[in-house]
């Protein structure tokens, strides 16, 4: 009987040319889709990936829509729907604003696109030279 595994793909970013020996520092990968921990954490994931803009943006939003709430200028409905908007978003877009941070503002590059069940086996996949 065969295992079926989730198969995820990753997206593989270098700094400079390619080589054969990458540090740790080199490299990044990033899942390629929905992030559940950028679900749940939302702008805190963003702050803790170095979104400063991102994550000031929704962290202010946040808290005026929270002051706004506390003098009853909106509703509790209003603001969980907007908190659960709010999440999702970071969930759907969080590892592309990722991506494309760290392409614009880091000076990586796209590598390559690797298929696996999780981070490791990418990992181990690309240090290979698979």
């Amino acid at each position: 009987m065969e295992a079926h595994f989730k198969m995820s793909t990753f997206c593989i970013l270098t700094k400079g040319k390619y080589k054969k020996n990458y540090t740790i520092s080199d490299f990044e990968i990033i899942k390629i889709g929905y992030s559940w921990s950028a679900f749940f954490l939302s702008f805190i994931w963003g702050f803790s990936n170095k979104l400063w803009k991102y994550s000031f943006l929704f962290t202010v939003a946040f808290l005026i829509l929270f002051c706004a709430n506390l003098y009853s200028l909106v509703g509790n409905f209003f603001l969980m729907i907007c908190l659960i908007l709010n999440n999702f978003y970071w969930g759907i877009f969080g590892n592309s604003i990722l991506i494309n941070n760290l392409i614009e503002k880091k000076g990586f590059k796209p590598e390559k696109l690797i298929n696996s069940s999780n981070y490791d086996e990418a990992n181990l996949i690309f240090i290979s030279g698979k």
